[in-house]
């Protein structure tokens, strides 16, 4: 009887966390599908390369738990990259992350540090085998919406798993030298196998399922 008490808590526990969600997470979500080729590339045109700015650059990120209304967040450093332009027109452009740099900025002391650890390892980024990511532009459509100029398509490769992803941003400056591209949008961690593991325990997955799937990008990305 016991046991059978046990396991009924056990699974209402995880219905609970599958079935809870968070209202800070109320960004698009980014729909993948295969990796692309870039039409536009720094050594097959004569756009002209634009190098990224990496020390006034960023990536912040944020995720959230599944069971409380509770969000960490944290920083990832861009290691390089430029935008590729052609007639003032945004038509191409890269960036690549320093995967090693994960850090988050709302934890301090051992809950920091664990985070960072966890974020590291294995199930996560597992940063010590890819220790680098990228983002290539395939495909850039001019808009006119409010808070968005561009609609942005590319490969945005992490654990040497790339994804074509499309989303919106803001880009200004594109008739000079000092370019500025803000973007702010979602990605589903399952889909670069962030969390996941084919052996897991219960317990483990129990653990991933308290995280909600979407995690939060938000990139200033400055010449």
């Amino acid at each position: 009887m016991k046991n059978n008490r046990n396991l009924f808590l056990i699974a209402t526990l995880a219905i609970f966390m599958l079935t809870s969600c968070s209202t800070e997470t109320e960004k698009p979500t980014v729909e993948t599908s295969e990796a692309e080729q870039a039409v536009v590339t720094e050594e097959t045109s004569e756009a002209t390369a634009i190098p990224l700015n990496t020390g006034e650059s960023s990536l912040t990120w944020n995720g959230y738990k599944a069971i409380v209304d509770t969000a960490h967040e944290g920083t990832l450093n861009i290691a390089g990259g430029n935008f590729l332009i052609e007639d003032n027109e945004l038509v191409g452009g890269s960036f690549t992350l320093d995967m090693t740099t994960i850090e988050n900025n709302d934890l301090d002391g051992g809950r920091k540090e664990g985070l960072e650890n966890h974020l590291n390892s294995e199930e996560f980024f597992n940063t010590a085998d890819f220790q680098e990511g990228s983002f290539e532009v395939t495909q850039v459509t001019p808009i006119q919406e409010t808070g968005a100029t561009h609609q942005i398509s590319g490969n945005l490769t992490l654990k040497e798993i790339s994804k074509n992803i499309t989303f919106k941003a803001n880009l200004e400056g594109l008739d000079t030298e000092e370019i500025t591209s803000t973007a702010d949008f979602n990605i589903n961690r399952q889909d670069w196998n962030l969390g996941h593991s084919d052996d897991q325990s219960i317990i483990e997955q129990m653990q991933d399922n308290a995280l909600q799937n979407e995690i939060r990008i938000r990139l200033n990305l400055q010449s």
